[in-house]
């Protein structure tokens, strides 16, 4: 008996009743099959129900001749991470424009969850060097995100997207990813030398990148120290008074949280000087400012809650940041560095001695 190979048919009526029955506990149904067992059929089978079972384990147990584009575009639509799983030469433009579909829809629905920060997906090292290529394959295929029934149904989007995918590479066969090229800072290190200390308050909604800034922004301004909100709850400090804070008395406080102006009351802030800066996603304010109602209304929706709406009437800020991907953030850490010396009245390195220190640091 232990001999018998079980015809297709068969495995598929096997894996038919058991989807029928409702149960989803097997670790994989590939797995004890024999390879031979493992055929075409019963692989496709098995991811065209992704639904009942893990793909992310079942992958491991598809025979390399049975793998097909559609199999590794659906792994990658039902979760992201899971592109993580396969080897470089299976990661093609396809796969990685599913990826980036996928990484859109899971960032969206986790920062639309009541009080929830979004979570955020990390590009691959192969896609992330042409990843501006991949997401704009995304916008040529048109796919609503701002549809509600479509995102929350994995199923539905799953099958829907992975179909767009597969009919848009059939038609193409000449597409070429163009790298991204790496950004320069202008400003390495900065010294505000004045006789008050400065406070740079940074607001922004959930995941919109201000926490990321304000590293950023920590990292290139010199006797400046950085505090965050989310940081101090951790430790139980989110009732401390500036002044203890603040205890190695700083030049410089930079503090982020997505109320960052109404954290502090006007008494602690009296002895400093106060810059508000909010950081907003391009995609937002793109968003916010020129669609249609209903995707106005997601927006409303995304900053109930804890984040207030940046372009709110009256809503008083010294510096607005418009938030690209990564290391091109460097360029809004830039302009806000600039916006601060004219507000502060401080002198920033001229540009000759950036470009000195650039050669030093090349000759070292």
């Amino acid at each position: 008996m232990a001999n018998v190979i079980k015809t297709e048919d068969e495995i598929i009526s096997d894996l038919t009743k058991y989807i029928a029955s409702g149960k989803k506990n097997r670790p994989s149904v590939l797995s004890p099959l024999k390879k031979i067992e493992r055929t075409q059929k019963v692989c496709d089978f098995v991811f065209a129900n992704f639904n009942t079972f893990k793909v992310n384990t079942e992958i491991k147990f598809v025979p390399k001749e049975c793998l097909t584009e559609e199999m590794l575009i659906k792994l990658v639509l039902v979760d992201p991470r899971n592109i993580e799983l396969l080897d470089e030469e299976l990661i093609t433009t396809s796969v990685m424009t599913a990826f980036e579909f996928s990484k859109r829809r899971g960032e969206h629905l986790s920062a639309m969850i009541w009080h929830e920060y979004g979570l955020k997906f990390d590009y691959p090292k192969k896609i992330f060097a042409v990843r501006d290529s991949i997401s704009a394959l995304c916008d040529e295929l048109n796919l609503k995100f701002n549809d509600e029934e479509l995102l929350s149904d994995k199923v539905l989007y799953v099958n829907k997207v992975s179909e767009c995918i597969i009919e848009y590479f059939r038609k193409k066969d000449d597409i070429v990813l163009k790298t991204v090229d790496k950004v320069k800072c202008k400003y390495k290190y900065v010294d505000i030398n004045r006789d008050k200390k400065v406070l740079v308050l940074i607001s922004g909604l959930p995941d919109s990148g201000k926490t990321t800034f304000g590293k950023m922004l920590h990292h290139r301004i010199n006797g400046s120290i950085f505090l965050d909100s989310d940081v101090l709850a951790e430790c139980g400090r989110e009732l401390d008074s500036l002044q203890s804070l603040n205890k190695g008395n700083a030049q410089v406080v930079i503090f982020t949280d997505p109320n960052a102006d109404y954290y502090f009351s006007e008494e602690a802030m009296k002895d400093y000087d106060v810059v508000n800066i909010v950081v907003v996603p391009k995609s937002i304010e793109l968003m916010y400012r020129h669609s249609k109602h209903n995707q106005k209304f997601v927006f409303e929706v995304y900053v109930e809650g804890e984040a207030r709406n940046p372009f709110y009437e009256g809503h008083y800020r010294d510096i607005t940041v418009t938030n690209p991907y990564d290391e091109r953030l460097w360029n809004c850490v830039d302009s806000a560095l600039e916006d601060m010396a004219i507000l502060l009245d401080f002198d920033l390195p001229s540009l000759e001695e950036v470009e000195e220190i650039r050669k030093l640091e090349k000759s070292i």
